[in-house]
């Protein structure tokens, strides 16, 4: 047991002033007192680490940090855990295209935000990489990054919305909707199936001014200063969910985010 000189030499101030309390190092009196110094320091070392539980670099509550977040995705590295709630503390103010960009780096995605000033079409982006077509080798059932026909990068728009679509039972050039087949009946279906709702880029070039596209180095053109390319970042499958949830929180409601980036 380590003495704390500073409380011990309190403790001594407030004792009476008699030789019944002179504290000698023999006394079992004065090694009581100071076995009473360690207390105040060891409160004093529990305050200070309360103290460093209000940063999320240095806190030991991570997970009263992650529910007050409302953290859904989260990452299992402690390491990561603690850049992910640095980023969601740091992202306190401004939907602007600089701040967005200084929280999603801070957080330890490599991209850039590009506002679309002049506005361009967002289409000329959005749709113009071959990422994945059908009949691709890579298009099969259950692979996260597998649209049919999707090409470009994505449209992140709101959090997810769902919709319902019948899921017919025949439809034309299907085997079995041919003529007196029991199973071809024109427009019937027997159950909903429920997809992500699909946005769909405007023609109205009223409208381009609202999106702002999220990807990797840009260049304008030097008399219109339109953006002309937007090179592709590659974004690891795990931190895609927090990827969009970050976005979707700093960005103005109005505005459509055009992500030119892959998950991998």
């Amino acid at each position: 047991m380590a003495v704390n000189a500073k409380f011990f030499k309190i403790i001594k101030s407030l004792l009476p002033k008699s030789n019944t309390f002179q504290l000698f190092i023999q006394k079992k009196l004065t090694q009581f007192f100071e076995a009473l110094t360690v207390i105040p320091g060891d409160f004093r070392d529990y305050i200070h680490q309360i103290f460093l539980d209000i940063f999320p670099s240095t806190t030991r509550e991570i997970e009263k940090w992650r529910e007050q977040f409302g953290l859904i995705y989260f990452p299992s590295d402690s390491a990561e855990q603690i850049e992910t709630l640095n980023s969601e503390w740091q992202a306190t103010g401004g939907q602007g295209a600089d701040y967005i960009q200084s929280v999603l780096r801070a957080a330890g995605f490599d991209v850039y935000v590009h506002e679309n000033n002049p506005p361009v079409d967002p289409d000329i982006f959005l749709n113009s990489i071959p990422i994945m077509v059908c009949k691709g080798l890579n298009a099969y059932a259950g692979r996260d990054d597998a649209f049919a026909g999707r090409t470009g990068g994505d449209l992140l728009v709101n959090g997810p919305i769902l919709t319902n679509i019948p899921l017919y039972l025949s439809i034309c050039g299907n085997i079995n909707t041919c003529c007196r087949n029991q199973k071809a009946k024109a427009g019937y279906f027997e159950k909903i199936m429920t997809i992500d709702k699909i946005y769909q880029i405007t023609d109205d070039p009223d409208y381009w001014g609202y999106f702002f596209f999220v990807g990797g180095v840009a260049t304008r053109n030097a008399t219109t200063h339109v953006l002309e390319t937007i090179e592709n970042v590659v974004i690891p499958s795990a931190r895609k969910e927090e990827f969009k949830r970050l976005i979707l929180k700093l960005k103005p409601a109005q505005s459509w985010a055009g992500l030119i980036v892959t998950y991998s």
